[in-house]
């Protein structure tokens, strides 16, 4: 380490700073490799480093910090594909930080830019626990619309469909059909089904 220290004190280059900081990482040195990470930002302040920086904060679960330089790196104005999965990293990084509001927030964003099945489930299911039916419903469409059998997405709309006011009990009964054989669901959805309404 001494010799590398030196060759990045003697160049000033911010590779040489990335070497030592990679270093000091894989030997679970967080709080060195974090000092020379810095080191070499501040000599090349660039898209490239803000990704190392998140990645190594995500690494070490400090989900405050990755977001500093996720959000720079947005503000770097990426192309819309590797923003979209910037926005989601920052959504779930809000998620460990239990602040689910901002976590929608930017999933919302990752969304609008990519319409990832996986990320209409999360924000279904999320809405779901707020009750808010009609966000259930679109979210989960969105992901029925990529993969039409995802169980999850039929049973979230089916329940949406059943819980919403008005009911529509026709919406329900198409979605739930389809999963009352399915072992996760099987059983609530048939007592569901069962329903003189339905």
């Amino acid at each position: 380490y001494a010799v590398l220290i030196d060759l990045a004190t003697a160049t000033n280059d911010p590779a040489a700073y990335i070497n030592l900081a990679d270093r000091y990482a894989e030997k679970g040195n967080s709080v060195e490799a974090g000092k020379y990470y810095l080191k070499a930002l501040e000599l090349n302040p660039s898209p490239d480093m803000y990704r190392r920086l998140a990645n190594f904060y995500r690494g070490n679960k400090d989900w405050a910090n990755a977001n500093i330089y996720l959000e720079k790196l947005v503000a770097a104005k990426p192309e819309a594909g590797e923003l979209a999965k910037v926005y989601q990293m920052i959504g779930n990084n809000y998620k460990e930080m239990n602040n689910d509001k901002k976590m929608v927030e930017y999933l919302d964003k990752s969304l609008a830019l990519d319409r990832d099945p996986q990320i209409a489930l999360a924000l279904a299911s999320y809405y779901n626990g707020q009750k808010n039916y009609a966000k259930v419903i679109s979210y989960a469409t969105t992901t029925l619309s990529t993969d039409t059998r995802n169980v999850d997405a039929l049973m979230l709309r089916g329940l949406a469909y059943y819980n919403s006011k008005p009911k529509n009990y026709a919406g329900a009964k198409a979605d739930l059909s389809r999963i009352q054989n399915d072992p996760k669901y099987g059983a609530t959805v048939k007592k569901i089904l069962a329903d003189p309404k339905m």
